[in-house]
Parts: structure tokens; sequence; C-alpha cells
């Protein structure tokens, strides 16, 4: 390719070294107090995913190395050298102290945070290679910094893993389509390869693949049919290559596939990320590629060659798109525009299109983008997409329009699927976000009328680089729960938080005296793990009423409300219900309660933990034991 040539750039050792560093801190940052959290579902993944992996493999049970439709392997794998101090954490969950439980998921937890770490500065090189070592910084210095992605790099979920595979995954056969080498398409089929033994939802790059190759060929303007058709072939050759090596990676470390080989099409085709649009795909990839390869007329190769002239049209309409859609979802927000109730959308994500309608679920996605990022990068971001039509290189505007669509692609395959995409669930998106700010940065800096580029560019990340860590330090130790200024009070950013602050409230009632001898309920099970004492998270009523369950402090989260005032309600409508509740959990968020103690998460006094005391919220019903 001419537009497309190999960078000839000269690589400076002072950006590997800042490249090196970066990603050094974002795992000492990290590692700091790794054990005092408590996340939700991570039970799951402690006490028997990590452990039946291994057992099964050990044991000759082939069958039970598939341990989650997710799968979840890599997480299963990086998590199995903590058996080396806890053989069978499944034999002490129900004895483990709150202390052992630390050490137990922080042994968990670094390996993890490592492998982050590490393909982090595997993604510096690879987009280096892609763009230029000042975009690669940039991307990386983005991303290390970030308080989401630092927070979700440090639980045991697939997720944790997830954030940066998607990404890198993505830009690896980027870079293989543009200039395929043995090497290259390796990579790119390892790194997918481990994506879909994380989470099922990186069968997206699948789709993704052909959309690249289409817009390489729009932007790279070949002047002959026959040409497009020839490049077509290379492409569809690398795509082939790439996901023979992505299915050799996953059979090799998932052993049921070995003697159940449907367990590979429920990691792809039949997965809940493809099964409702897999019949269409293989239907097109089939057409495609004999299209491509028998026919002398080939209808693919002639559309393409008819949209060359309109690449820049389709640059405005991808940066236009996404600008619109944030400001809009920015402003509704604000307004409380009653079209639109992002809300309720993300708080049932599963249930988003029944709740709400189509362009909801869609517009929802942009939600987390819109006051997740710091403002200055939210403008940076935005102005980005204003700029990239108008003063960007073509090849930039490749790059960027590409991760705009599958910014895009993302959101209209979940709101298909009838899912609000939240925080975790579009977390994979976010350093793509990040690499368009990378470029805007560049591309700014460029422009920018101040007495040098070098004075520029020295302006731009010198202030990018204080904002990041300033918001990183504010949003200590609660990640996942920052958000910016922009965020209306009466709103929370994660609807569906991970259990930010669980740890934290549990170490204070810990601290009381004779907290051993405590009986406490929490709308969160993480505080139950952390709690010395008696705890629960039950809202029924015959099991409270069953155990003579007395509580003298009661443990609420803001993004729980929604679910346990639901269920409180239903419990009250129950016939086996008495007419009075045990306790009625309702009043707990309903009603206006003097809390005990606090614990902020965030500059949003609404995103709060409370513990209350039972002496004060006074919502006992007509339970004879809670009353003693």
């Amino acid at each position: 390719m001419q537009i497309f040539s190999r960078s000839q750039e000269h690589y400076s050792s002072f950006y590997t070294a800042l490249a090196f560093l970066l990603c050094f801190c974002f795992f000492v940052i990290g590692a700091r107090d790794i054990g005092k959290q408590a996340m939700v579902d991570e039970p799951l993944w402690i006490f028997d995913r990590i452990e039946s992996y291994s057992a099964s493999f050990l044991s000759g049970d082939l069958l039970g190395t598939r341990i989650n439709d997710k799968p979840g392997i890599t997480i299963a794998i990086l998590g199995t050298p903590s058996r080396l101090a806890h053989a069978y954490p499944s034999t002490i969950q129900e004895s483990i102290t709150p202390e052992e439980h630390e050490h137990l998921t922080a042994l968990m937890r670094l390996p993890i945070l490592a492998a982050g770490a590490i393909l982090l500065l595997l993604l510096f090189f690879v987009v280096r290679r892609l763009t230029n070592q000042e975009i690669a910084l940039a991307s990386v210095l983005m991303i290390a910094l970030s308080p989401h992605l630092l927070g979700i790099a440090r639980i045991i979920n697939p997720d944790a893993l997830l954030w940066i595979l998607l990404p890198l995954s993505f830009f690896l056969i980027w870079r293989a389509l543009l200039f395929p080498s043995r090497t290259t398409v390796i990579y790119a089929g390892t790194i997918l390869g481990l994506g879909l033994l994380t989470k099922y939802i990186a069968n997206l790059i699948f789709v993704m693949m052909p959309l690249l190759s289409a817009l390489i060929v729009i932007y790279d303007r070949k002047k002959d049919i026959t040409l497009i058709q020839s490049q077509l072939k290379r492409h569809i050759i690398v795509y082939m290559s790439i996901t023979f090596i992505a299915l050799a990676v996953y059979i090799l470390m998932l052993p049921s596939t070995w003697i159940r080989p449907i367990d590979i099409l429920r990691g792809t085709l039949f997965s809940e990320a493809f099964i409702a649009i897999w019949g269409i795909y293989v239907g097109l990839m089939f057409f495609f590629v004999t299209d491509t390869f028998l026919s002398r007329r080939p209808l693919f190769s002639t559309i393409l060659f008819y949209l060359r002239p309109y690449h820049r049209v389709i640059t405005i309409f991808s940066a236009i798109t996404v600008f619109m859609a944030t400001l809009y979802v920015l402003l509704s927000t604000i307004l409380n525009n009653p079209l639109h109730n992002f809300q309720l959308a993300l708080q049932s994500p599963k249930s988003a299109l029944s709740n709400t309608d189509f362009l909801t679920t869609f517009l929802s996605g942009f939600y987390n983008i819109t006051f997740g990022l710091h403002p200055l990068m939210l403008a940076l971001f935005l102005v980005t997409c204003l700029v990239t039509p108008l003063i960007a290189t073509k090849k930039q505007q490749l790059f960027i329009t590409g991760s705009l669509l599958f910014i895009v692609v993302y959101y209209l395959g979940s709101a298909i699927g009838g899912v609000a995409p939240t925080l975790r669930y579009q977390i994979g998106l976010f350093p793509l976000v990040f690499f368009v700010c990378a470029c805007g940065t560049f591309i700014l800096g460029q422009r920018l009328l101040l007495p040098s580029q070098v004075v520029a560019k020295r302006f731009l990340y010198g202030g990018l680089t204080i904002t990041l860590i300033a918001s990183l330090y504010t949003s200590t130790p609660f990640y996942l729960s920052y958000h910016n200024s922009f965020l209306p009070t009466n709103h929370l950013f994660d609807y569906k938080n991970m259990g930010d602050g669980s740890y934290h409230a549990a170490a204070y009632l810990n601290s009381l005296p004779y907290a051993e001898n405590l009986s406490i309920w929490s709308d969160k099970s993480g505080v139950c793990r952390a709690f010395v004492g008696s705890c629960t998270t039950t809202v029924k009523h015959d099991r409270i009423l069953e155990d003579k369950l007395v509580f003298q402090y009661f443990v609420t989260t803001p993004d729980r409300a929604h679910q346990v005032i639901r269920e409180s309600k239903s419990e009250l409508k129950r016939r086996a219900a008495p007419r009075i509740g045990v306790y009625n959990f309702e009043q707990l968020y309903t009603k206006v309660n003097i809390p005990l103690h606090t614990i902020k998460r965030s500059q949003s006094e609404r995103s709060a933990l409370h513990i209350y005391s039972a002496k004060e919220s006074n919502i006992a019903g007509d339970n004879p034991y809670a009353k003693e």
C-alpha cells in the first residue's frame, strides 16, 4: 500500500522506557491493598471455578474444564497458582476468616493484574507500529491512569482481562490486514484465542474483521476493481489464518472441546454474543468468500470500488454519530429528558429492551462514556470527533473511523441482543476511546498555533498527565465508582456496581465492640464475606422468622435500591407472608434515616454506602424477635 506504508519512524528508547514505567506504575498502584475489597460474583471463581478447572484437568475429567459459559479459562489459569497456598478453597468457604479471605483473594488477583500490565505494554508496541510512538505512549498514559480500567483489572472476573484483550486483538488484526506477516498473524490469532477463552463477547472481532477490510480498501483508493479483488483475497487469507490460530488456542486450553466438539461452537457461533446473528453472519461470509474468489465480476469489490470517493463521508458519518449520541445523552440526562430513561435501562440491563425501547437501549451505551471520562478527556474525545474529518490525514481518519465504528457496532449488537451496556459490559471499549483521544491529542499538537510543536505537545501531554493523575488519586480506592462532575446528583453512574466500598463497610463494623456477636443485614454479599459476625442479604420473611434473625445494623448501597425495593414489595404481596413485614427493607431507601456511618465512593452523595443502626432506623414490623 502506498498511503498505508510501513512506518519508517526511528523509535526512541525514551518513549519505550516511559511506556514501561507507566505499565509498572499501573501494576504497583493496582497491587496496593488489592486484597482489601469484596466484589460481587468473585466467590464463584474463588471457591468453585478456578479450583474446578485445574482439578478436572488433573483428574482426567476433561468435560469439567468447561467451568462457565463465559468461559473464563484465562482467569482460571492465572488463579491456579493460589492453590499452592490453599489447595482446595471450596472446603474452607464456610469457615474461612476475613483475614484468610483477604489473603486468598490477593493471591488470585495479583497474577491477573500482572497479566493486564504486561498486555498493556504489548499494546504500546502494537499501536506504535500501527501509528507512531507519540500516539502509542499517549494511549498507554490514558489507559494506565484510568480509574475504571485500573479498578476492573483488580478483580477476579473475566472482564479483568477482557478490557485489554479485546482492544489488543482489534489493533493486532488491523495491523495484520494492513501489513500481513507470519509473526503478526500468529500474534493476532493467539491474542484473539485468549480473548475467546476469557469472554464470548470477543467474538465481535469476527464481525469487525470484514468491516476493517472494507475500510482499508475504501481509504486506500485503488484504481482498479481487479486490484481491489486481489487485496480482498489477501485479507480473506489473513482472516482465515487468524481464525484458525484463534480456534487452535481455544481448543488447546479448553480440554472439554477434545471430547465434546460442540463446545467450540458454544464459545463462538452459538455463544450468547453471536447466537442471534450467527446464521446471517455465516451466510454473508460464505457469499463474500465465494464472490471474491470465484466471481469474474465480484459484487463486493465493485461496491467498494464505487465507495472509494466517499471515504470522507464515512469518516464524517461515524464521527458525527458518536458526537451527537454522546452530546444527546449528556443533555438528556442533565435535563431529565422523559423520552429516554437511561436509568431504567441500566438498572436491569438484560431486560432493557422490554423495559424501554431499542433507541434507549442503544444510547444507554454512551452513558458510561459520557459520565465516566474526566471532563477534559470528554472534551478531547468530542473535539477529536469534530476535527478528524477536517484536519486529520487519511491514515489518521482510517484509524479513528474504525475505532468509532467499533463502538457503534458494539452498542448496536448489545441493543439487538436486548442488553444495555453497563460499565462492566463495555469496559473493553474504554481503551479504544482513549486511542481516539490520543490520536486527537497528536493532531491538535501539530495544529495548535503555538511557537512550536514541541511547546504545544508539552502543554497538551503535561496537562493531560496532571489531570489524569489527579482523577486517579481522588477516586482511590473506589476506582470503579469514578464519574465526572457532569453527572446530575439524582443519577448514579454505575447501576450495577461491582461492590466498591463493601470491604470498607465491613471493616467499620468489625471495629465496633464485640463485632463477632453482632448480626447485620446488607444488600451486598461482599459485606457479609468481610464481616466477622453474622450477616445475611435475604429479604425473605419466612427465613427471617425461622432463623429468628435480629439485626443490629443495616448496610445499604444505592445501586441495589431498585432490586431490594422490588423484592421487598413482592415479598409483602405474597399470601404466605405476614400482613406487616418482619422488616420493611423498602424504608431503608425511601424513608429519611440518619446513617450511623457513611462511605463516600465518589463526589456524588447519592453513590455513598450507608450503615444504619437498627435502633435509629426503626423498620421492624411484627417480628417478636426484633423487639427483644
